[in-house]
């Protein structure tokens, strides 16, 4: 049997990021199938007293203890087993005994025994919990009653000293009663003990524990100070904020003062993509075989739906954004979306498929191509344009070094060019000076020769005077030759 489909595409036009300077930067370290995780997909996780780490799972409840995993699955020969694969909720209560919602019934797990024990919804049992389907809510209040949400079967109370359930349903003839059968949060409110806080599938409610009735939250679209939306997702609260309490919803984030009864809301500013020739899409994106996406649309998501109207709250769906998504991610009839975020550029393909309530799956599905374009800064021809950029400034760069060098090579040369001249000229200059001291040493020497030579005369002139004629004189050859010409020749 196949069903058809309607997609929508909603974008969310998302601002840059804000920056992330002065943050701790956090590390992820990831669990996965190959670490011993049974599956992929997590519903829920908890760590309790004794410091485990316990993950719901769609198949399986895994037990971790930083090294490895424990895997417990339902055993059909054993009753001691936990009675469902498909685990949803975690709880640990006072007794520090852990609670574990399913779709078939809520189990308690022994941890000296390693077993569980099973309750489920019994007909002709008044006093068994009003539905097996416990998917969100549980919790414990001062006086060790746990509340247990269900689908379509109220709020439930449990005492497990006499382990008996009373179920807190809706009566559309009574204002006081729950809002709704579906209950998908509990929380103890966190100054008054009798008080009990209820998410339900429409709207909030405040429960008197001790009178059993309730008051009702409803979202108003016309009144911005009430709840943004009346399928509520979770509640909590904190020790620091005294009675606040924050409701997490279908569309955004409300704080909630009890005192004063009004909401204040954080919604993220969604948009649905616009349709026309020269919008996003230009038809509707059943109709459409590709989307093309660009870098200001940092978040996206596909909203689909199961044209299946017999028990549409019982519809599953599975998608997976082939490119990004490893496996497929499965979602039941309250969660028909799935958000995307800072794709990287590239071409994928989003399919989605869906089963009625049966459990028949429509296995072709519908499907979309999505193109992600990259930021003018990413793409190739950009970075073609750095890349030739960067070769020619290194070009460049490695020109004016080589025409730097020679200039520097040239300076050199020519340093050296003038400094040999000048020690060639003053080599020269030297050369000519030895020349001339040369000349003036040699004429130096004459003259004390011929000194000495007139010297010897006059000694012999003297001697002759004093002692008769002279006689000859006989010069040695050295000396004669020393005498001037004209002293010579007379």
């Amino acid at each position: 049997m196949a069903f058809a489909f309607a997609l929508a595409l909603a974008l969310c036009l998302a601002s840059a990021a804000p920056s992330q300077a002065g943050r701790e930067r956090v590390r992820f370290e990831h669990l996965s199938t190959r670490q011993g995780l049974s599956r992929a997909v997590v519903y829920d996780i908890f760590q309790d007293s004794r410091g485990f780490m316990w993950f719901a799972l769609e198949g399986a409840l895994n037990r971790y203890d930083g090294i490895s995993f424990r895997v417990y699955e339902p055993d059909p020969d054993d009753e001691n087993s936990i009675g469902s694969g498909s685990v949803s909720k975690l709880f640990e209560d006072s007794q520090q005994r852990l609670w574990i919602g399913t779709r078939k019934g809520l189990d308690r797990f022994d941890p000296e025994t390693e077993t569980f024990k099973r309750y489920t919804h019994d007909p002709d049992d008044p006093d068994s919990i009003g539905s097996d389907m416990v998917l969100y809510g549980i919790c414990e209040d001062r006086d060790g009653i746990l509340w247990v949400g269900t689908r379509n079967g109220g709020l439930n109370r449990f005492d497990p000293e006499t382990e008996k359930f009373s179920a807190y349903r809706h009566d559309g003839n009574d204002p006081e009663s729950i809002n709704s059968d579906d209950v998908t949060a509990v929380c103890p409110d966190p100054e008054r003990d009798s008080i009990l806080w209820v998410g339900t599938d429409k709207g909030l409610a405040r429960m008197d524990t001790e009178s059993g009735r309730f008051e009702r939250f409803r979202h108003d679209p016309a009144d911005e100070s009430t709840l943004s939306h009346d399928h509520v997702m979770a509640i909590g609260s904190f020790p620091e904020t005294g009675s606040v309490l924050w409701i997490g919803t279908m569309v955004g984030l409300n704080r909630f003062a009890p005192d004063s009864g009004t909401f204040r809301r954080y919604v993220h500013d969604n948009e649905s993509a616009p349709i026309g020739p020269d919008a996003l899409l230009p038809k509707q994106v059943g109709y459409v075989d590709r989307i093309v996406l660009y870098p200001r649309h940092s978040r996206f998501a596909f909203e689909f739906a199961a044209l299946n109207y017999a028990a549409p709250r019982k519809n599953r769906y599975a998608y997976m954004l082939e490119g990004f998504d490893k496996d497929w991610t499965f979602a039941n009839s309250e969660r028909r979306f799935a958000t995307y975020t800072n794709l990287n550029p590239g071409q994928y393909v989003f399919r989605v498929k869906a089963s009625n309530n049966d459990g028949v799956w429509n296995e072709e599905g519908a499907s979309v191509r999505v193109v992600v374009r990259p930021a003018w800064w990413n793409t190739w021809a950009f970075r073609s344009f750095l890349a030739l950029a960067a070769g020619c400034l290194l070009f460049g760069g490695y020109r004016w070094r080589v025409r730097s060098v020679e200039e520097r090579s040239r300076e050199l040369a020519e340093m050296v060019r003038a400094r040999t001249m000048e020690l060639s000229q003053k080599g020269e200059e030297l050369g000519r000076s030895n020349e001339r001291m040369r000349a003036e040493i040699e004429t130096r020497v004459r003259a004390e020769k011929r000194l000495r030579f007139q010297a010897m005369l006059l000694e012999q002139i003297k001697w002759r005077s004093e002692r008769g004629p002279w006689p000859r004189l006989r010069a040695d050859p050295a000396t004669w030759s020393a005498l001037p010409r004209t002293s010579r020749a007379r």
